[in-house]
């Protein structure tokens, strides 16, 4: 397009230019008009030749991305992956389990995510849904809180603090994680030095 518009301009130019001559100029005017398009012409194409030259050059010298494996760029983590990095910080470190009114609108909030996203990235963490993530921390919790006090600290105590609001429900899941009930698992641990050995490997599930 630029080089049509200076042949275009440049024969609006010879043509008055020529007009203008009469005479004995008239020679020398057509002269120009024959010579200086067939120049710019030349020169034009003389320039481009070169520059495609030096453009193949510089596009055979540059390393290619696909051709050097060894600085391929490593893949970006996706947000639900990095939500669920975050939540188990969020599980071990701040212990937000033992907050009994925890739900899906708060863990978003504390993920600072879309509440539609918090069941993608509870599964991503490795659980299948919201609730048993809860129990399975809590009791994970509980376990660890009746080894360490044994009879010294009250039952109740201790499910209040990993974050039931009632016996039954401490119950319900002690029994469906541990396959005994709190009671039991107190009983063995105080009447043994050790835990008996399918007491461990349940607790030792969880915590893994």
């Amino acid at each position: 397009m630029l080089l049509a518009s200076i042949f275009k301009g440049l024969d609006f130019f010879l043509f008055n230019f020529t007009a203008f001559f009469s005479g004995a100029n008239y020679g020398f005017a057509a002269f120009l008009a024959t010579v200086l398009p067939a120049y710019f012409l030349g020169t034009s194409l003389l320039l481009s030749f070169f520059a495609f030259k030096q453009d193949s050059k510089l596009t055979e010298t540059s390393p290619s991305a696909s051709a050097n494996p060894t600085h391929s760029v490593p893949a970006k983590k996706d947000k639900i992956t990095l939500a669920a990095e975050r939540l188990n910080q969020l599980l071990q470190e701040d212990e937000i389990f033992k907050n009994p009114e925890l739900n899906i609108e708060k863990l978003a909030q504390h993920l600072k995510v879309k509440s539609y996203l918090v069941r993608s990235i509870i599964k991503k963490a490795g659980f299948p849904t919201l609730a048993e993530m809860i129990s399975q921390y809590r009791i994970q919790q509980a376990c660890k809180l009746l080894e360490k006090h044994g009879r010294k600290k009250n039952l109740k105590d201790i499910y209040y603090e990993v974050g039931y609001s009632t016996r039954k429900a401490f119950n319900d899941d002690f029994k469906k994680i541990m396959d005994c009930t709190a009671s039991e698992f107190l009983e063995k641990n105080y009447n043994q030095k050790t835990n008996p050995p399918q007491i461990r490997g349940a607790f030792n599930a969880l915590v893994s």
